[in-house]
Formats: structure tokens, sequence, C-alpha cells
């Protein structure tokens, strides 16, 4: 993912939208490493250099449970142009009941 939109920043190729499922770690190829709470950042500071002029969203969803979704919107409006924040739990329903299992968060950046 990293090397992809480093790539894409070379190329000058630019996105309306964005939609990232970011791993919470990982190696690469050549041994990279990647934990979410270093890495994702600096992803982002690449993602806003290949944003159109207009873009439409930027989507992040995540498991990394070491994250609130507070922290991640604020992460996308440190980073990002000013712009709109939403953010939430994603669950799962318990049948028969108004409780649910909290199995990641999201945040979206728009205009």
């Amino acid at each position: 993912m990293v090397k992809f939109v480093e790539r894409e920043v070379r190329r000058g190729n630019t996105y309306d939208g964005i939609i990232m499922d970011p791993p919470v770690f990982g190696h690469g190829a050549n041994g990279e490493k990647w934990e979410f709470d270093t890495s994702f950042p600096l992803l982002l500071t690449n993602i806003r250099k290949i944003l159109s002029p207009s873009p439409l969203f930027v989507l992040v969803n995540t498991y990394a449970s070491s994250i609130f979704s507070t922290s991640l919107g604020n992460i996308l409006d440190d980073i990002l142009p000013a712009g709109i924040i939403e953010h939430g739990e994603l669950g799962i329903a318990q049948k028969d009941s108004e409780k649910s299992l909290t199995t990641g968060v999201y945040a979206r950046w728009r205009l």
C-alpha cells in the first residue's frame, strides 16, 4: 500500500476518492515493517498528495484495537485539507438485543 501510493505521487496521478482498510501490523517483501500507530499517519500524508483538486472523500476502516474512532478522525483532520470528519464504531448486532459487539472503527473525510 505504501509503495503504491509513493509511485502514484511520483507519477502525478490523482484520485477523487480513496477507500482504505489498512492492516494493524505487517511486513513488506523487503522486510519493511508496518505498524498502524506509526505507519498510518505517514501513509495518510502521501494520500493527501494524490487527492485531486476537487476530492470527494477519504474513507478509512480499521480493526486496530489501539485506536478509537475519535482518534482516527483527529488524524484525518490533522493531515487532510479542511473538511467534514465523521467517525464511529463498526459492530455486529446481537440477536434479539440492542447490544452490539464492536469490531473496528471508521472515519470519513469529505469536503
